[in-house]
């Protein structure tokens, strides 16, 4: 048993990033003071003869909720550091999309945290209808109005991504509404206790706020135009030619922004991997029409201004690191990043096998250019999976394909949609595999 834990701890270390390592510490530390708080507090009325706290702040139970407050609200500044887009964090959290999914679970413990905030105090305080309205009643008390219409805006958000499914642009424009919410959740605490470290936080939390939505994509913005527009079937390539270079490498996407155009919403900014990079002031990217942007892509002439963001993800770092060992799995457009990797790699580092997955023969659109890096590139196995002829690929099939056996150590390189992913892992984990045989990009915009 002890052994068991022993080795799921070393695998949590190794596979884990640092900064992912913290920011669980800080939730479980949470955790365990909120836990002994009730405990605490559960004793103090038992010595007190009596379950109602009224307004004594000797009550563990308010101490606890004033915690509660100041965990909720540190968790909210650092979402906004996670959302920020920094190369650091990029780095730290090996990779955006890990950055993402930290946002995603800090925004959870923060919103439940600052609930609860309101709830134990509203239990501790009861039955002193006094303190309850101050709580309640806006205009009451300035540091509580404050702190009130922080959390009840920032509920209505949250309730926003839960049951509205908007268009992700919408939602990304409400979004951006929670720096106000923690502005105000910041006042309440500077008003209600005025310590030096809470402006600190409201001031760096605010400040993540901006850079985020406005003015670090501006500051990181390559400016180009496109060179040339390739149409393939239900696929794009554009050209581009930037007034600067762009600090990417193979298997990294970026942000593609049209602000002059109008064949695609000018404002609007979307990933897309970058499917070649000749050097750092010419690249490509390749996009599949599944949706109105990416179909609109076809229409951008020649000569449009366009704006890139990046180079993001560790993708194309761990694809490389698994060298001979790697088997690269494309699912459709997913061999975008491949193509990349292919132009940047050497015959010895190049992967064991390349398998490309596409629904009907025709969808494997940059075939010949596939074929010409694997013939310069030499021994590569190739298979070109066609799904509505061959069926769906599984793990099994994959190492048969690549002519080898998980348990030597073969290493899953996989590039598709996220359900996909998300099986093969599974399969691999059944199979015996370790975590790390598996390399993957779980990217999602919210």
């Amino acid at each position: 048993m002890h052994r068991h834990i022993r080795m799921i701890a070393l695998r949590w270390w190794r596979d884990t990033p640092p900064l992912a390592s913290g920011i669980v510490a800080i939730i479980a530390a949470m955790l365990a003071l909120t836990g002994s708080a009730l405990i605490d507090g559960i004793r103090w009325r038992i010595v007190q003869g009596t379950w109602h706290g009224g307004a004594d702040k000797g009550d563990p139970w308010y101490e606890l909720g004033t915690a509660l407050g100041f965990w909720g609200f540190v968790l909210f500044g650092l979402n906004f550091v996670l959302a920020t887009r920094w190369r650091w964090l990029d780095r730290a959290c090996g990779g955006l999309d890990r950055a993402y999914q930290l946002h995603g679970l800090v925004g959870r413990w923060a919103v439940t945290a600052l609930a609860l905030h309101l709830a134990v105090l509203l239990v501790q305080a009861w039955p002193d209808a006094a303190v309850v309205r101050q709580y309640l009643v806006p205009g009451a008390d300035a540091s509580f109005t404050s702190g009130m219409l922080g959390l009840l805006l920032l509920i209505m958000l949250v309730a926003i991504t839960l049951w509205w499914r908007l268009p992700y642009q919408r939602w990304l424009a409400s979004h951006r509404w929670m720096g106000v919410a923690y502005v105000l959740g910041g006042a309440h605490a500077i008003i209600a206790q005025g310590d030096w470290y809470l402006w600190l936080l409201t001031g760096g939390g605010a400040a993540a706020w901006i850079d985020a939505g406005w003015l670090g994509p501006r500051r990181r913005a390559r400016r180009g135009v496109v060179t040339a527009v390739v149409r393939h079937r239900g696929v794009t390539d554009l050209i581009c030619t930037l007034e600067r270079p762009l600090p990417a490498t193979a298997g990294q996407f970026v942000w593609l922004q049209v602000p002059g155009g109008t064949a695609v919403p000018p404002h609007e900014r979307h990933p897309f991997s970058l499917s070649a990079i000749d050097d750092p002031r010419h690249v490509r990217i390749s996009a599949r029409a599944v949706g109105d942007y990416t179909a609109a892509l076809a229409a951008v002439p020649v000569g449009a201004v366009i704006s890139l963001e990046g180079g993001y993800g560790s993708f194309g770092t761990r694809a490389r690191a698994a060298g001979n060992a790697a088997v690269w799995l494309a699912a459709g457009i997913g061999i975008t990043p491949f193509l990349a990797l292919l132009r940047a790699a050497a015959p010895a580092d190049a992967p064991r096998a390349l398998i490309w997955s596409v629904r009907h023969p025709d969808d494997a659109v940059h075939l010949a250019e596939v074929h010409m890096q694997l013939q310069r590139l030499g021994a590569i196995r190739f298979v070109l999976h066609v799904s509505a002829q061959a069926g769906r690929l599984d793990a099994a099939r994959i190492a048969r394909d690549a002519d080898g056996d998980w348990s030597q150590g073969l290493v899953l390189v996989c590039c598709g949609p996220p359900a996909l992913q998300t099986d093969l892992a599974r399969q691999l984990r059944a199979l015996g595999a370790r975590p790390g045989q598996f390399v993957g990009e779980a990217f999602a915009l919210r």
